[in-house]
């Protein structure tokens, strides 16, 4: 693995604001899929080259979370869902930028109250288009208009959801839940064991949905993935999880 080390003074917390965030980051120039796979085992996040994961003094709010796709069930509300976009036309393919994508994204972002990754369209395709990433492309279609996008990067046995955006118009077709779910069907279909939804923040509500796909696992600060809810929601370890990032890369055994 070749990388680079990035500095990353404290800042404002994107997820929980009255908080403080301080990442441990990475520019990864080259790794084998098995050193990326293990870097998601890790709890690392990514944005093309860019990797990291938290190390935020006295806060254990963010969570890395993953769902066993062999054992997930729908709940009754995802069933209600995935009929209703029974209609949507999913295409997966090797992600492609576009000026459409951009401004469909750009439009997204208007849900939020943060910046996010890729406010400009360079910093979007250099994030989320980086061809030397492995990595699918989800293209959701209503009526023949791409309505949602999600890029999801590809590991050995595991698939990771990375970003999802969408048509503020199509709000009422519920595609994030739908979109989650196209994403658990694939990777079972092609033998995958897990999708990897990023970070659970139990306090912020764009970021508490990922606890909703049962069963699911939690990374633990001791580095073990554990059971977080069961096939029917009950949660199965403490909430919040204490998950800490401490020890860097290149000491990582």
């Amino acid at each position: 693995m070749r990388l680079i080390l990035l500095e990353d003074a404290p800042h404002q917390c994107g997820y929980l604001p009255d908080r403080d965030a301080t990442y441990e980051s990475y520019l990864i120039l080259e790794a084998t899929p098995q050193e990326r796979e293990s870097l998601l085992e890790a709890g690392y996040r990514s944005f093309g080259k860019y990797h990291f994961r938290p190390k935020c003094v006295g806060c254990h709010q963010c969570v890395p979370l993953r769902v066993p796709v062999e054992s997930f069930i729908p709940t009754k509300s995802q069933r209600r869902t995935w009929r209703r976009c029974r209609y949507v036309d999913v295409v997966v393919d090797t992600p492609h930028y576009t000026e459409e994508k951009w401004s469909i994204y750009s439009d997204h972002l208007r849900r939020f109250k943060r910046e996010q990754a890729g406010d400009s369209a360079e910093e979007f395709a250099f994030s989320f288009y980086d061809v030397t990433i492995p990595a699918l492309e989800f293209c959701y279609y209503v009526e023949g208009v791409l309505a949602a996008v999600g890029i999801v990067n590809v590991t050995p046995h595991a698939l990771s959801s990375v970003y999802f955006t969408y048509r503020l118009d199509y709000a009422k077709l519920s595609l994030g839940v739908f979109s989650v779910m196209a994403e658990i069907d694939y990777a079972h279909r092609y033998g995958k064991k897990h999708l990897y939804l990023g970070y659970y923040v139990r306090d912020n509500h764009f970021m508490n949905y990922k606890a909703h796909y049962h069963p699911n696992e939690m990374l633990t600060s001791s580095g073990r993935w554990v059971p977080f809810y069961d096939a029917m929601g009950h949660l199965l370890a403490d909430e919040p999880p204490t998950f800490q990032a401490g020890d860097p890369l290149f000491r990582r055994p």
